[in-house]
């Protein structure tokens, strides 16, 4: 765990929408990192405080 949210921990996110039958709107991580990032166009990191309140 990290304070951080990186560009490889949505490695296996990427290939997802080749998997999956349905294209995906987005994709969601959560962490403990405090603020929202954009990882790439459909990889959004949430703070996990704030996604569940």
């Amino acid at each position: 765990m990290t304070g951080r949210v990186s560009e490889s921990d949505a490695r296996h996110l990427r290939g997802l929408e080749a998997i999956l039958d349905k294209p995906l709107l987005g994709s969601f991580i959560l962490s403990n990192d405090p603020s929202v990032r954009k990882i790439s166009d459909k990889i959004t990191a949430f703070p996990s405080a704030m996604f569940l309140s």
